[in-house]
């Protein structure tokens, strides 16, 4: 590795959502510059397909993030007994509905995964990375949390929510030597997007919502995963030393193509 501040090499990463989407990408850029990575989902499906197909110094793992005893067991696990190093919160969902749509166990899931699911992984996280000396979490958040569409109510606040932990634990930590920063992806292409354009758009094929969107982003393409998984990878590297309670947004431009002139008023 040329860089040792970008090598993670005898580190132990714990991504949650890292069997699909930007988690899987994280999980396989962590373990590319040489970290123990637990990936970690819900998904039976998900996890059995990362187990046929192994990837080198990536371990897949059940985790209900919305379960205290989950994540508990996860943390208290022999195989983190020397500690963590790194926790990427990249578990999440979405499901769309206004207030009055929204049913309430839509809502409960959303917040539970998506921002209990952060809270319990950093608390339990936390004290392993004590034992480090000190540590890296990085939450995943989303633009929707400063610009967003109608009809996202419960994704919207739970991504905005996660903003309000980051800046928390960042403070909370510091004197742990743990920091803690959060990234806001745009449209990244991933099975959740894609999900969300079937449910949206099921007149329109993917490859041409692709080719719409993309072309509407300032850079004229949708995100990859490994975009985001860069900006995370940075943010909990050596690179990222002085850098604690930070935003990173990764969108391509979209957010400053989308919000409006502030106009003042006479």
């Amino acid at each position: 590795m040329s860089d040792p501040r970008m090598d993670f090499t005898g580190r132990i990463v714990v991504v949650t959502g890292g069997t699909r989407g930007i988690g899987l990408q994280c999980a396989r850029a962590f373990a590319e510059r040489g970290g123990r990575v637990l990936a970690c989902g819900f998904a039976a499906a998900e996890i059995e397909a990362l187990r046929r197909t192994p990837v080198e110094r990536i371990e897949p793992r059940h985790v209900d993030v919305r379960s205290d005893a989950s994540v508990r067991a996860l943390f208290d696990d022999e195989s983190l007994a020397a500690g963590v190093d790194v926790l990427v919160n990249c578990a999440g969902v979405q499901r769309f509905g206004d207030a009055v749509q929204t049913t309430l166990d839509d809502w409960n899931e959303v917040l539970q995964v998506n921002v209990t699911g952060a809270f319990l992984a950093a608390r339990h996280a936390i004290p392993r990375m004590r034992q480090r000396g000190g540590g890296a979490i990085v939450n995943v958040s989303s633009i929707h949390a400063r610009v967003t569409a109608g009809g996202r109510v419960a994704y919207v606040t739970s991504k905005s929510a996660l903003m309000g932990l980051t800046r928390a634990l960042s403070l909370d930590h510091a004197a742990d030597g743990i920091r803690v920063n959060v990234v806001l992806p745009g449209t990244i292409d991933t099975p959740m997007l894609t999900e969300g354009w079937a449910r949206l758009r099921p007149d329109r094929s993917v490859e041409e919502m692709r080719a719409e969107v993309g072309a509407s982003n300032p850079l004229g393409r949708i995100g990859t995963p490994q975009d985001v998984a860069a900006a995370i990878v940075f943010l909990a590297s050596g690179e990222a030393a002085f850098v604690t309670g930070a935003e990173l947004v990764v969108d391509g431009g979209i957010a400053n193509k989308l919000a409006l002139p502030v106009v003042a008023r006479s």
